[in-house]
């Protein structure tokens, strides 16, 4: 039955549909956003791609979802925001990988991230947050007070981003992201980032490299095996275990572990 709050509030939702604006993703390559756009934008010098691998990062970030857990239909931003229709544009500026590789090394895994919003978000360089393309989808969808689908993996970061932007709703800072790299192939990898602790570690969570990122930027000193770093190893590997759990990564459909 129609009734007439239901026949009053239908206009309403058609003309907030109505001027929703364009969402916009721009790919580039290379480490870095161009300086002009940095300068409208808000800015993430923490950055982290979900996968380096051609193709995969995209399709996390337009899913909000891991590439592991990716399925075909899982709904984008495309079918979720449609092509908007008023004057504001979003411009989400990003790259898939560092440097083009599939790697773990931070040159691959760290990205440009850079989002402009005229009018909306004031520019700034927001060098507290850890970031990961998974997290831009549901950032986008409840600025744009859009309900998320379910299955989305990715973090809302829209309050900690733009305080006071959307009326409801509070973020906790991130502590952490979570990337995966070479699925299915040789050499599969994951990898963890806390402050600035990175541990990388096989599918059969064994530790293979840790690192000081705060006073190793280059990554030039493996401190896995160091027992004098063996808690920070051990918390950490918990700590990856835990994302593991979270996102599904190393079970199959049915729930059971993977054998490996």
């Amino acid at each position: 039955m129609i009734t007439r709050r239901t026949i009053l509030l239908a206009p309403l939702a058609l003309a907030a549909q109505a001027t929703r604006p364009r969402v916009e993703i721009t790919w580039i390559t290379g480490p870095m956003v161009p300086e002009d756009f940095a300068r409208e934008s808000v800015v993430f010098p923490r950055a982290y791609t979900c996968c380096p691998a051609a193709g995969l990062a995209k399709k996390a970030l337009e899913t909000g979802r891991f590439p592991h857990a990716a399925r075909p239909g899982d709904p984008s931003i495309a079918s979720l925001l449609g092509p908007g229709s008023s004057s504001e544009s979003i411009t989400v500026l990003t790259a898939e990988s560092g440097n083009g590789e599939d790697s773990p090394n931070q040159r691959s895994v760290l990205v440009p991230l850079a989002i402009r919003w005229p009018g909306k978000l004031k520019p700034r360089v927001a060098g507290e947050l850890l970031i990961s393309h998974a997290d831009v989808l549901p950032t986008l969808l409840a600025w744009l007070g859009v309900v998320p689908p379910e299955g989305l993996q990715g973090r809302n970061l829209a309050t900690l981003i733009q305080p006071g932007l959307i009326r409801s709703g509070t973020s906790d800072v991130p502590d952490s992201v979570y990337a995966e790299g070479r699925l299915g192939l040789p050499g599969e990898w994951r990898m963890v980032v806390r402050g600035y602790d990175k541990l990388v570690l096989r599918p059969q969570e064994e530790a293979t490299r840790l690192y000081n990122l705060a006073e190793d930027p280059s990554e030039e000193t493996d401190l896995a095996h160091d027992r004098e770093h063996e808690l920070t190893r051990d918390s950490m590997l918990a700590l990856a275990r835990q994302w593991m759990r979270k996102l599904g990564d190393g079970v199959d459909p049915s729930g059971l572990r993977l054998r490996n």
